[in-house]
């Protein structure tokens, strides 16, 4: 398999955020959640679609 350096960065930051909290997945979504509002940036919630009666998407 190819190495890909970006992908290796970002197993290596989630890695070091996973053992700040702990291991603690409430914990660690907490961080991110705390990081974003302390970040003075607009972050947007998208809702999940619909699913139609055909269990489709609308």
């Amino acid at each position: 398999m190819i190495k890909d350096p970006i992908v290796e960065e970002v197993h290596r930051i989630r890695d070091r955020l996973a053992a700040e909290a702990g291991y603690d997945a409430r914990k660690f979504f907490k961080m991110i959640k705390d990081a974003e509002k302390h970040s003075g940036r607009k972050f947007e919630r998208l809702r999940p679609k619909k699913l139609s009666a055909s269990g489709r998407r609308s």
